[in-house]
């Protein structure tokens, strides 16, 4: 059997994110001054697969390899004057491989928006993103909840008016991470998200998602070290219903594009929820 070369980093990233990391989890609105938002966004995802590089495919993980993650991200943010948010994330992780366990907190994101676009007259509107992601989880967390590095991150949301029932989401950002280590630095990454609404009544919106995250390749001693970059790329359906004007409700699941995939693992179907709601 060829060898199998496996990336857990993917893993290493809060089960939410087969549908979006916190650095492109919001639309191009922003809040209003003195608005408040309180969000959970729980999920679930188990690795199945791991990329073999000789046969550029993926192949069944076996048993012992596989792991699962489940994750409740817990948001808070409030709008500032200025067109200016603030927004802090604290994800609480649970992992599970084969023999070993660990259940914590992962690394906290803060981040700060600014709406450069909110007028309602025009056609889209547009928000910058710029924040950093902190070691905060237990560096002795087996399997790692997170990275013991600081990254920055770079973000840009959009959000089209709609189009009779239609409205667009789409939004992009950027990591750039920091050592883990002495000698070694994980790659920078690359993420997007792009979000198509159907509002079927005022109550209730199906979603269509595609969204994706690629890695660079590793760096140690500041040599780059073959096999270790990754793109993962998944669909999602999201069902948002509104069951009163300040709280939402979304249940989704998602699926790897395994045949757009390179490097690190893929998991079967990932299923999620976001509740989410605002003040005043």
């Amino acid at each position: 059997m060829k060898r199998l070369t496996v990336m857990v980093l993917a893993l290493a990233v809060v089960a939410g994110s087969a549908f979006a990391t916190p650095l492109v989890g919001r639309s191009g609105a922003t809040l209003k001054p003195f608005q408040l938002l309180g969000w959970l966004n729980a999920g679930w995802v188990r690795s199945e697969k791991g990329y073999n590089w000789d046969s550029l495919a993926y192949i069944a993980l076996p048993t012992a390899s596989k792991m699962s993650a489940a994750s409740a991200e817990l948001t808070a943010s409030i709008g500032l004057p200025g067109k200016l948010e603030l927004t802090a994330v604290a994800p609480l992780l649970m992992k599970q491989g084969n023999t070993q366990s660990s259940t914590g907190l992962g690394d906290v994101i803060v981040y700060a928006r600014y709406g450069i676009l909110q007028s309602p007259l025009l056609p889209v509107k547009l928000a910058a993103l710029l924040g950093v992601k902190l070691p905060t989880s237990s560096k002795d967390a087996i399997p790692a909840l997170g990275r013991a590095s600081t990254d920055i991150g770079l973000g840009l949301s959009a959000l089209t008016m709609s189009l009779g029932k239609v409205a667009v989401h789409a939004r992009a950002g950027y990591w750039l991470n920091g050592k883990i280590n002495d000698t070694t630095k994980i790659g920078n990454q690359m993420e997007y998200l792009l979000v198509g609404d159907y509002a079927v009544s005022k109550c209730f919106t199906p979603e269509l998602a595609l969204s994706g995250l690629m890695s660079g390749q590793r760096l140690v001693n500041g040599t780059a070290v073959p096999k270790t970059q990754s793109g993962i790329h998944n669909v999602g359906l999201l069902l948002m219903f509104k069951p009163l004007p300040m709280l939402v409700v979304r249940p989704k699941v998602s699926m790897p594009l395994e045949f757009l995939c390179q490097g690190a693992s893929v998991s079967g179907p990932a299923v999620g929820l976001d509740v989410w709601a605002t003040l005043p």
